[in-house]
């Protein structure tokens, strides 16, 4: 069976690179990290992405138009906003956009982030 992979989009290459290795030690599967929207999307094309998180405020994208983007273009792959935007109506309106979930970053948040992505993929 082919490991399951998670791809994550954040905007700050450092950031992401330390999500990526935190989650990579808690779930049980492959982790991407990219630092492009445009990017994620174009993963997505490959059938090998099994989760797609998103920090919500990637330049150059609305973060809702991208998530529409990419749950028209793989309606089967769970969508997770990962972000520091602390505004219950933005989460509100991800989740009513197809989100499968929207996780808060600060302490311990990673963990959180692996339990929901475990949720949504078996990881």
């Amino acid at each position: 069976m082919t490991p399951r992979t998670v791809l994550y989009a954040d905007d700050d290459p450092e950031f992401a690179d330390v999500v990526g290795l935190r989650l990579r030690s808690h779930l049980d599967c492959a982790v991407e990290t990219t630092t492009s929207g445009e990017h994620a999307l174009e993963r997505l094309d490959d059938a090998d992405v099994d989760c797609l998180v998103l920090d919500y405020r990637l330049p150059g994208h609305d973060p809702l138009e991208l998530l529409r983007d990419a749950r028209s273009r793989r309606p089967d792959v769970p969508v997770v906003f990962f972000t520091g935007v602390d505004d219950p109506s933005a989460a509100a309106d991800a989740k009513e956009a197809g989100a499968a979930a929207f996780v808060r970053k600060g302490p311990g948040s990673v963990d959180t982030l692996a339990d929901v992505i475990r949720e949504q993929i078996g990881a």
